[in-house]
This record gives structure tokens, sequence and C-alpha cells, in this order.
């Protein structure tokens, strides 16, 4: 009796891993046709710049680069992605971020201090 138990159990355990591999992976976002596209806005604060600029479309799946570049005598700060800041600290040359297979629309803001 607890042999089965034990394997029932076991059994569970598999079942519902693969179902949170499933939605994870196969959710609504990843099911979207291949013709979508999606935006990206992209802004800077402060005394440098993100390129590309502004809105971009993107199309599903794709990948976009961003780079972000201090000003003469700037520093990039953080930046961050969808509301969340993805690095902080200090940075006296560019950084890149990529969006990688694009299924959702995003933001990206590069936030640079001014020279004092």
């Amino acid at each position: 009796m607890h042999r089965n138990l034990a394997w029932a159990a076991e059994v569970g355990v598999a079942l519902l891993l693969v179902f949170a591999f499933l939605y994870t992976n196969c959710g609504a976002e990843s099911s979207s046709p291949s013709n979508a596209t999606y935006t990206i806005e992209a802004t800077a604060t402060g005394n440098g710049s993100i390129s590309p600029l502004d809105v971009t479309t993107v199309n599903y799946w794709d990948s976009i680069t961003y780079t972000m570049t201090p000003g003469e005598f700037g520093e990039l700060k953080s930046v961050t992605v969808d509301g969340t800041v993805w690095w902080s600290g200090t940075s006296l040359v560019a950084m890149t971020y990529v969006f990688n297979h694009v299924r959702a629309n995003h933001t990206i803001v590069a936030a640079f201090n001014s020279p004092s």
C-alpha cells in the first residue's frame, strides 16, 4: 500500500513539473501568430543616448539590440526594462541590451547623470 502511495506521489510531482514547463514555455505569449508585431519604447534621460530611440516595431520572434551611450562627461546610472531595474551602477562606456525572441511589447529606459 505504501509503495503505491509513493509511486502516485512521484507521478504527481512529474506531472506537476511537466505542467509548469508547458505553462511557462507554451503560454499565450508564445502562441502568437508569426505575422504579429510588437513595439519597444526606448527613452533616455540625462546626458546620454539610447539607440534606437523612441518606438520601434519588432516582428514576432525577432531580436533587437539597444545601445546606451553616455554623453560627454556623462555616466550611465541605470537601465530599466519593463519597469524593473536591469542594471544599476556607474558606466562611462556604452552598454547594450538585447531583447531576444520578442513576444510582447516592452519598454527600456537608460538613465544618465548630467555633468556637474
